[in-house]
């Protein structure tokens, strides 16, 4: 059986030459003592040398700009140095090397001894210029400051919730609200949030809260929740849309604290309750208007005129139009004394009024205005 012909495998010189340039991180061969044997374009692009002017030069006297003294070039706060002269592998994540122009760079460096070396190389340095990365990450970490001082400035307090109701994160602003740590919040799971809302606001926040996550539903709930001083508070929480990471739902909302709105809307509420309970004592028909002619009150008296006696209805617009100079202000009362209806109508108003005379709008027997 005749042998097959052997082939040569070996690659040429300017073969592995054109395979280094190839390579996009700089590679660099040394001896043992530190000087550069070979390097690609890469780590000459890197560096700003030619080829002719890096050869045979001390690698760490041409890139950290130590000079050599007493024809010794070794220097303890060099790993790559000292690597080189043990015959150790060493691998750094940010080495400062300079620029033929003097300009400065951040790389990360890997050297390797070679196993076998026929020739001078004893060892093989990997190059990759850092710079875009860490000025890409300086910028990550000022975004992230900025952001911080925001959230720590603003009344709302933004959270990130996974489905179960475990907080991954929750900014700082939540001490001041709650009295609970960041901390505090995120290590203790979804019983503290929703252990102390409200008995009566519960029920009604978690059905809101799985409908955020199984039916894509709006988040908007205002409920009361008890602080870490055991003081209850209102606050307004809303979260629109979740996502998924890992398999696992997310929804990123905010909330505030809505307590003094609402002791507001409850005073609000007591004293219209209170106005109301004066207009239907009196004996006058009252009615209020807003500015866009809007019903804001109107007492049983007025509704009793108009609808329990009906015959009296027509005869009282009558009398308004044509003998009673009635003036409305864009919000007011007007107190109609309907006991002494005869010739003339009288009005007063508490109010200061202006010139306007305004016909009074129909009031059906539901009580609204036509």
């Amino acid at each position: 059986m005749p042998k097959r012909p052997t082939r040569n495998l070996r690659p040429s010189r300017s073969d592995l030459q054109s395979a280094l340039d190839a390579i996009a991180k700089g590679l660099c061969g040394l001896d043992a003592t530190g000087k550069v044997t070979f390097c690609n374009d890469a780590f000459l692009k890197m560096t700003g040398y030619d080829s002719e002017e890096i050869a045979g030069e001390y690698l760490h006297d041409l890139l950290h700009r130590c000079p050599s003294a007493a024809g010794t070039h070794a220097h303890p706060g060099c790993a790559l140095r000292n690597a080189t002269e043990s015959a150790e592998p060493v691998h750094t994540g940010s080495e400062l090397f300079y620029r033929k122009d003097g300009t400065s760079f951040r790389a990360e460096c890997w050297l390797r001894p070679l196993a076998q070396s026929s020739g001078s190389t004893t060892s093989l340095l990997t190059v990759r210029d850092n710079s875009a990365h860490l000025q890409a990450q300086k910028a990550k970490e000022r975004r992230n400051a900025y952001l911080q001082k925001i959230l720590a400035n603003v009344p709302d307090v933004a959270w990130t919730t996974d489905q179960t109701g475990h907080t991954i994160y929750i900014s700082p602003k939540v001490e001041s609200v709650l009295g609970y740590s960041v901390e505090e919040i995120c290590a203790s799971g979804p019983s503290l949030w929703l252990g102390r809302i409200h008995p009566e606001d519960i029920e009604r926040v978690a059905r809101a809260f799985g409908a955020l996550f199984k039916e894509r539903g709006l988040f908007d709930e205002e409920y009361r929740i008890r602080r870490k001083d055991e003081s209850w508070i209102w606050v307004h929480d809303r979260a629109t849309v979740t996502r998924e990471e890992d398999g696992t739902l997310y929804a990123d909302g905010i909330f505030s604290d809505v307590t003094r709105r609402k002791q507001a809307e409850v005073e609000l509420l007591a004293k219209t309750a209170f106005l109301e309970a004066q207009a239907n004592c009196t004996i006058d028909g009252m009615l209020v208007l807003g500015l866009e002619n809007q019903r804001i009150l109107l007492n049983q008296r007025l509704i009793q005129l108009f609808t329990g006696e009906g015959a009296l209805l027509k005869q009282l617009l009558t009398a308004l139009v044509d003998y009673a100079e009635v003036v409305l202000v864009k919000i007011g009362i007007v107190a109609i004394d309907f006991d002494h209806l005869g010739n003339k109508a009288s009005a007063r108003s508490p109010f200061e009024l202006n010139d306007n005379i305004h016909r009074i709008p129909d009031v059906g027997l539901d009580g609204s205005i036509g």
